[in-house]
């Protein structure tokens, strides 16, 4: 039977290979949702001086109608800042075993809170009346 066909041994061979195939597809599956964690939390940090050439006023109006639709960061507990990541502090291995479940909404409040943080920092640092109340933190921006 050997020389033509597959013997019992060669099927246990064959479903050895399918199921380490299997396996390897699993992981790098739950390896792309390992990585998509640390990059959404990425982009949740934005960065300050793209607003520094937008008049004051406008930019003011831009962040106050980005805090009436998402609420302000300024709000959010200290640990859940944009772009900070409590969750890696908990997991022995940290992002390695921390995959991004929040939906597509949840993704974009974060992100939008990015943005009004970010607003808030060019307005502080500018100086520009109607800056958000609350203590300057030195050395962002």
């Amino acid at each position: 039977m050997r020389a033509g066909g597959l013997g019992a041994g060669g099927l246990g061979l064959c479903a050895g290979r399918i199921a380490m195939l299997a396996a390897s597809a699993a992981a790098l599956v739950s390896l792309a949702a390992c990585a998509d964690m640390v990059g959404n939390t990425n982009r949740e940090v934005v960065n300050s001086t793209q607003f520094d050439t937008v008049a004051c006023k406008d930019l003011i109006s831009q962040r106050n109608a980005l805090v009436a639709r998402y609420g302000s960061p300024d709000a959010l507990p200290e640990g859940q800042k944009p772009g900070e990541r409590p969750y890696l502090k908990h997991e022995p291995l940290g992002m390695f075993l921390a995959p991004d479940f929040r939906d597509k909404n949840q993704l974009e409040t974060r992100k939008a809170l990015g943005r009004i943080d970010a607003m808030n920092h060019s307005i502080e640092r500018r100086q520009c009346e109607g800056a958000p109340k609350g203590k300057k933190k030195p050395g962002l921006g």
